[in-house]
Parts: C-alpha cells; structure tokens; sequence
C-alpha cells in the first residue's frame, strides 16, 4: 500500500485541535507499543489546550507515561533500532515510524488508520517537518530479573515444611495414636499374668484377646495412614524443589 503526500493549499489551515489529535494517536501508539496503560481520554482532554509547540508536545507525551525527544529525522531513519518513532509532515500529519525494512522503506502508520503503509524513505523525507523520539519515562520491570536479583532467602527448607505444616500436625497425631496403641500387647501380659492366671478367668481373657486385636489393627492403620500422607507431602516438597531448581537452571 502506498500513500502520495500533496502539498496543501496555501488557504487551506489544519486546526490546533486536528493536529492536536494526530499527536495524541501517534503517542497512543506508542505507548501501546511499550505496554503502557494509559487513558485516551484524558489525553484529549489535556490537548484541547494545547497549540502544538514542542514542548506542550513533550508535556503531553508524559501524560502517556513517555519522554520525547525531537531528533533530526536524518538522524532517526540511520538505523532501525531508533524505530518506533513519531514524524510531523507538512500537511500537519502525524504518524509513527514503526519499522525501516531492508528496501530502505519506512512501515507508516497514519492517525485512523489500522494498517501500516510502505513508503519510500526519499518520498517521506521530503515532507517531514519534525521528528521526535519517544521512549517510556521509568523503565519497564522485568520479572525475571527481579527473581534473578532478590535478595537470598535463608531456610529455604523450613519455607517448604511449614507450607504444608497442617497435614503435618495429623501425621504427628497419628504417630501418637500407633505407639500408645503400641502399649497394648505390654498391658496384655501385665493382665495376663496378674489376673487371668492366678484367678483362671477365661472371659476375662477373652476381653483381654480382643482388646489387644483392635488396638494392634489401629494401630497398624494409623501407620499406613501416617506413610502415605507422608510420602505426598515429601512428592509436594521435591516438586517444589525441582521446579523452583529448573526455573533457576532456565533464567
């Protein structure tokens, strides 16, 4: 796609508030560019006083989170890295300079347009008045490099333990439970030998039998009970470490 710039009629005068809002479309742009949150209409609202000096130009780019910085475009086009940046043409149109191709074509975006038009860089340096650079004020975060430079956290096992420290409390109740239970067969012969044999009482040791039956088959599911949400919580705890381990490996 291609655009042809004709040189405006001597009677013909673009408004403070056209050209106004090419300047808040292009930095819109921009700032979209950047991932910058920023509010379209109070930037309208902030540009219906301006007249479109540069440096009410500048004040305006901050509303958007940028700085601007007027550059000769001779200067901007040598080399891609510059890109995107903002042109004011002749006819007081505003686009952005998203990208310089090989061909030494400029990528234009143009105020209400969705597309980008290639154009020739000698058509388009013929009919720029201006041209300005725009970059955000405070530098965009980086998570990775904010994990990278955090300070170091001591008891990095004591942070996985206690992250998981309520299962924990029922593993302890259980292994509380199993060894009292554990005391059954003791109390069996103490009875045995105290009651059961000098008095021969039969029913008591049948009781006794029982009694010693249930609370070893407690006991004995309160420690299968106690391995298996011990062995999750310790599968959970090497996950994290693995993770947190490939996620350092990685960068």
């Amino acid at each position: 796609m291609s655009v042809h710039f004709s040189k405006p009629e001597p009677s013909v005068n673009v408004s403070h508030q056209t050209l106004s809002e090419h300047w808040v479309a292009s930095l819109l742009s921009v700032a979209r560019h950047y991932l910058l949150s920023t509010s379209p209409e109070t930037m309208n609202l902030h540009s219906a006083w301006l007249e479109g000096s540069d440096s009410e130009a500048r004040q305006l780019a901050r509303q958007a989170g940028l700085s601007l910085q007027f550059l000769p475009f001779d200067d901007l086009i040598s080399t891609p890295w510059h890109c995107p940046f903002i042109i004011q043409l002749k006819d007081s149109t505003v686009a952005v300079v998203e990208r310089i191709d090989d061909s030494e074509r400029l990528w234009l975006r143009l105020p209400g347009e969705q597309g980008v038009n290639l154009i020739e860089k000698e058509q388009v340096s013929k009919n720029v008045i201006k041209a300005a650079v725009a970059r955000p004020i405070s530098s965009m975060r980086d998570e990775r490099v904010d994990d990278f430079l955090k300070p170091y956290e001591e008891s990095w096992l004591k942070r996985l333990i206690f992250k998981d420290i309520r299962p924990y409390m029922h593993v302890m109740v259980a292994a509380l439970v199993a060894n009292v239970l554990g005391l059954a067969g003791i109390l069996f012969s103490m009875q045995v030998y105290d009651r059961v044999i000098p008095g021969q009482s039969m029913p008591t040791l049948y009781v006794l039998f029982i009694g010693v039956v249930l609370a070893t088959a407690i006991a004995w599911g309160m420690r299968i009970l106690r391995g298996t949400v011990t062995n999750v919580l310790g599968k959970r705890a090497d996950l994290r470490v693995s993770i947190g381990f490939l996620d350092t490996l990685s960068g």
